[in-house]
């Protein structure tokens, strides 16, 4: 058995109820080695965790999506990091801020959105466009959404094509990761996120509010993946 210490690690995350269940996958060299240990549900009732099951990757979405697409971008001469962002957005007023602040969350870009999660998608797009630049503007990495929510509107403005829409066809589709989407198609197949008042039970659907809003347009979440496509 490979890596057993760290199975045993990912057992007792499970029998000590941090999480309902856990599915994994070892990389070594040539060799992989997946497994699930678990529920993936407890509400309204228990149900096993399943290999295969879809995972809302939310974050992961910036890595493998949009990521990997301004990469290609910015390898064929598309694109570059000392862009201004405001070349391509022109809405966006600081011309400080380049391609690789919003790379590497170096951008400083802060400020507080009234209401954010109820505004519909213009009313929300027009409010990130109005944030400002901080303190820490090309000192500090401070990880924020915006930096790759913006960076997705830059990719739509190249290929006029929603990011989420050239994720899939860039990245998915040719690396055959087969069971990755951005708009699944049977709730049972995905593991939930949570439980909230206003959603319920959140599952088959993006968890992050601004995705939710966002929809195809939103680069910094939204992909829901497999382990297997996850290794892939």
């Amino acid at each position: 058995m490979t890596y057993p210490q760290t199975k045993l690690a990912l057992h007792r995350l499970v029998t000590d109820g941090v999480v309902p269940g856990v599915s994994y996958s070892f990389i070594d060299g040539d060799r992989v080695e997946t497994g699930v240990i678990g529920q993936a549900a407890l509400v309204p009732q228990a149900e096993p965790l399943r290999p295969g099951m879809l995972y809302d990757v939310a974050s992961l979405t910036k890595v493998v999506g949009t990521l990997s697409v301004v990469l290609q971008l910015l390898a064929q001469g598309r694109l570059h990091l000392t862009d201004s962002v405001s070349d391509w957005l022109p809405q966006w007023q600081d011309s400080r801020v380049t391609i690789q602040h919003l790379l590497t969350h170096t951008s400083g870009i802060t400020g507080y959105i009234p209401h954010r999660d109820q505004l519909a998608a213009p009313e929300l797009t027009a409010a990130l466009l109005q944030l400002h630049v901080g303190p820490t503007f090309n000192r500090q990495m401070v990880y924020a959404d915006v930096n790759y929510i913006f960076l997705g509107w830059i990719v739509e403005q190249i290929l006029q094509q929603p990011i989420q829409a050239v994720a899939q066809q860039r990245v998915l589709t040719p690396l055959g990761m087969q069971h990755s989407t951005f708009t699944p198609t049977n709730a049972e197949q995905c593991v939930p996120t949570a439980i909230t008042a206003e959603r319920g039970v959140i599952r088959g659907m993006v968890h992050d509010p601004k995705g939710l809003v966002l929809q195809r347009r939103c680069g910094s979440a939204g992909l829901f993946s497999t382990v297997a496509d996850l290794t892939r």
